[in-house]
């Protein structure tokens, strides 16, 4: 179970007595062995938790930010996102935000779990009951595999893979992944893709940026403290059309789903805002580039927990310090 690796330095802080309450307030709501791995939901007193072979993968209210935010920022910025394919469905909520919108024709979710879309019911009021719309098309497979064999083109491709330390997911942060998921976007298509920054060196989540932006030229950067956001296109991308998001959010179930984030119309959206252009070109500049036949990020990401608090303080001073101001924006939620 990676819990045992991932929080150990917090249990061996706390005593018995706190470790012994702490599980006490925890509910199990689902557990199945799946084809790939363990899924289980669990409900403490705040919120209800996914989590595979043990780590959280999904949280109602820890990840509702990132979670949110993937699916609600490439349908705001995208001229006519009439095909949306999001990958991984997690708790749903991502899916949930992309199904707010009307000018939606189609969603696709791709999960390599089976089992996780049997827990999904337990999301279903964090998810806006995602599943149960007319639009949406389930396919349980590998993501990868589902763009290397499907015909189908998409406005939106929203991804969200677990950490790239886990074993057989850095394949879907490699320069190749991200040409493969380019090859299936419309003109005009978005890609946006996330990475936590609580559990990644320095060195690393910079050649994730220089990356991704080898293969999309507009690139901007979203997201708060523990998470980054990249929103990509190989044309221009309109995060500052706000007259579009403001049209978006006219749509009473848009308005009602980011205000769960306190995001009711533009200037607060740009609250996330962190960078785009030469500032994102100039910051991944020089960094490895992270390839199918270099695929480094598996290895040398877990390392980082040996010191994971000192990588999280670096990349949060990085993001801090190439933040650039958006027009009307606030400070970002920087909560430590």
């Amino acid at each position: 179970q990676s819990r045992v690796f991932t929080r150990a330095p917090v249990y061996f802080e706390q005593s018995a007595d706190v470790i012994r309450d702490e599980l006490e307030d925890v509910k199990l709501l689902f557990y199945a062995e799946g084809i790939s791995s363990l899924v289980a939901v669990k409900e403490d007193s705040t919120q209800t938790v996914l989590l595979i072979n043990g780590k959280p993968q999904s949280a109602t209210e820890g990840d509702k930010e990132s979670q949110l935010l993937l699916g609600h920022l490439p349908m705001l910025f995208h001229e006519d996102p009439k095909q949306a394919l999001v990958i991984g469905f997690g708790g749903g909520m991502t899916l949930g935000a992309i199904e707010q919108y009307s000018e939606l024709e189609k969603v696709t979710v791709v999960e390599l779990e089976p089992e996780v879309m049997v827990a999904a019911s337990y999301f279903a009021h964090a998810n806006n009951d995602a599943l149960n719309d007319p639009r949406l098309e389930v396919v349980i497979g590998d993501g990868r595999n589902y763009l290397l064999t499907t015909q189908e083109t998409f406005d939106v491709i929203s991804s969200e893979p677990s950490n790239p330390w886990i074993k057989g997911l850095a394949n879907l942060y490699t320069q190749e992944f991200f040409e493969l998921a380019r090859e299936h976007l419309n003109d005009g298509g978005i890609m946006v893709q996330w990475i936590q920054i609580t559990s990644i060196s320095n060195e690393n989540l910079l050649s994730f940026i220089s990356t991704f932006q080898s293969v999309y030229p507009h690139v901007s950067m979203w997201g708060a403290a523990a998470f980054l956001i990249l929103v990509g296109g190989e044309e221009e991308v309109g995060i500052f059309d706000i007259a579009r998001i403001n049209e978006r959010l006219e749509q009473e179930s848009v308005r009602r789903d980011l205000g769960r984030i306190k995001i009711e119309e533009a200037p607060a959206l740009f609250g996330y805002f962190m960078a785009e252009g030469q500032v994102v070109s100039e910051l991944g500049a020089g960094a490895k580039l992270h390839t199918d036949d270099k695929p480094f990020l598996e290895f040398s990401s877990p390392k980082s927990f040996y010191n994971s608090l000192e990588h999280f303080l670096e990349n949060l001073e990085l993001v801090r310090n190439i933040r650039t101001p958006a027009k009307g924006g606030s400070d970002p939620p920087f909560a430590c």
